[in-house]
């Protein structure tokens, strides 16, 4: 009888110490995963906010690009596709504001009221709307270079 309440005993603390081992074991894993858990979030926000930058440049790199174009048709005294080319601009300007969550290039915003008046008189103007287009364009690089 003895024999069987010594054997219960050790029975009973063996299944107890396990339980205990694995709980412990549970508990740190569980505090595993919530730490790296908000790793990963942390990181994935910050990848985030690096791609949103990335496609603030990739639009203002549009809009550079239209802008030269512009410049191109007004010296062909094609002044239609001019004007397509800044309301392209404008677009990818526009974009890039809505994109740019820190503010960065809330400084530019009286650019987009410029391209418009160039694009309204771009006919008037002619071959010096291209004087006009240079200064957008050395602005907008003197932004780029700040923010770099």
């Amino acid at each position: 009888m003895m024999k069987l309440i010594l054997f219960s005993l050790l029975l009973t603390a063996a299944f107890g110490g396990g339980y205990l081992v694995g709980g412990r074991e549970q508990l740190l894993l569980q505090q595993n995963l919530k730490r790296l858990q908000t790793e990963v979030g942390g990181k994935a926000v910050e990848l985030e906010r690096h791609v949103r930058e990335a496609r603030v440049r990739g639009q203002l790199s549009e809009m550079r690009e239209a802008l030269t174009s512009a410049q191109n048709h007004i010296e062909h005294q094609d002044f239609g596709l001019a004007r397509a080319a800044l309301a392209q601009a404008r677009r990818s300007f526009q974009f890039a504001i809505g994109l740019d969550e820190s503010g960065a290039i809330d400084r530019l915003k009286p650019l987009d009221q410029k391209i418009e008046q160039i694009s309204a008189a771009v006919v008037k103007l002619g071959p010096r709307a291209i004087d006009q287009i240079d200064q957008v364009k050395q602005q907008l690089t003197l932004e780029n270079e700040a923010a770099s």
